[in-house]
């Protein structure tokens, strides 16, 4: 199959000239509906025909404007990338176990599927920036047991983000409490916050990289209201690359109901949540998620993930047996 993805300034200015299109018509018809009205005679029923004929291309403005803003035609340019990481992934599952069974997987045939996953992430992040119209940076976080602590470590990024120089050190999962809260609420499928810095202004989120105080005192409701604008006042700009975020676990779950121990990476499952990590989706701009829709997009990307791995590790465990 050929590599080939949406492109998405080609989407979003398609997009941008059917708005002006679409303005256009509503502006030209209430224009002709108000002409029709001013040149219309005096008797009654050409006053109630005229106000008719406005009325109605208003309501048809407010219903289309209000069909526009919630951006749904989007979402059906997604399935084919969805359809594609699939592809991806089966191909390479493909190819690695025909390997195993010739005796011929080396390493660097493992070593090869990071740039399989990192091309995965420049997919996921390309079709949630198609989603919201806005630039979105894609990344899987790695979860580790270091004794009784759990860590978790920026593994992979898409290509965007992974230009820029961005601290990946393993920290403590009570550190942030998006991971957190998701480790230690197994029945929930996912962490969404459309505005960041008014989550941190109420005392509500915590992050490794908040490492400044700022100059707002939390306490206040003022500060809050403040903190919806998109960028904190009082002359601070918001650390953070990203104002959006949007987070699923790469883990299996049983019907069962989940155990007390969370088993994590190569342990064994049994009926307790088996974690990979995280798939990780944010914007540098505030409100643009659509919950409701866009966590069973990043929910369906991260199950693909999860079955890669999983397979990936089974096969690695091959390569490296023993003959």
């Amino acid at each position: 199959m050929a590599e080939t993805t949406l492109d998405f300034k080609k989407s979003t200015l398609w997009g941008a000239l059917g708005d002006v299109v679409n303005a256009s018509g509503w502006v030209l018809s209430v224009i002709l509906a108000y002409f029709t009205f001013i040149r219309s005679g005096q008797n009654a029923a050409s006053y109630v025909c005229s106000f008719y004929l406005i009325g109605l291309n208003v309501t048809l403005i407010i219903f289309i404007w209000i069909q526009q803003r919630q951006k749904l035609h989007r979402y059906s340019h997604i399935i084919g990338q969805i359809h594609y990481v699939n592809h991806i992934v089966r191909d390479e599952l493909s190819q690695l176990y025909c390997k195993i069974e010739t005796g011929i997987v080396i390493q660097d045939d493992l070593d090869l599927q990071k740039s399989k996953i990192k091309h995965i992430l420049d997919i996921i992040a390309n079709s949630f920036s198609i989603i919201t119209g806005t630039t979105c940076r894609t990344c899987i976080k790695e979860l580790r047991q270091v004794g009784g602590s759990i860590y978790v470590k920026t593994v992979l990024r898409d290509s965007l983000s992974g230009r820029k120089k961005v601290p990946d050190d393993s920290v403590r999962i009570e550190e942030n409490s998006d991971f957190d809260y998701l480790l230690k609420n197994p029945h929930e499928s996912f962490f969404f916050c459309n505005h960041i810095p008014y989550l941190w202004s109420i005392g509500q989120y915590k992050n490794s990289s908040l490492k400044l105080e700022w100059p707002i005192s939390k306490s206040t409701t003022l500060s809050a209201l403040w903190l919806r604008w998109p960028h904190i006042p009082f002359g601070a700009s918001w650390p953070l690359p990203y104002k959006s975020t949007l987070i699923v676990p790469i883990r299996y779950m049983s019907i069962s109901p989940p155990g007390n121990e969370v088993k994590i990476g190569s342990q064994e499952r049994q009926n307790d949540p088996h974690y990979f990590g995280f798939l990780c989706i944010d914007s540098s701009k505030p409100n643009v998620f659509k919950i409701r829709e866009d966590f069973h997009i990043c929910a369906a990307f991260a199950d693909i993930l999860y079955l890669f791995f999983s397979h990936l590790g089974q096969i690695e465990e091959a390569a490296t047996r023993p003959s």
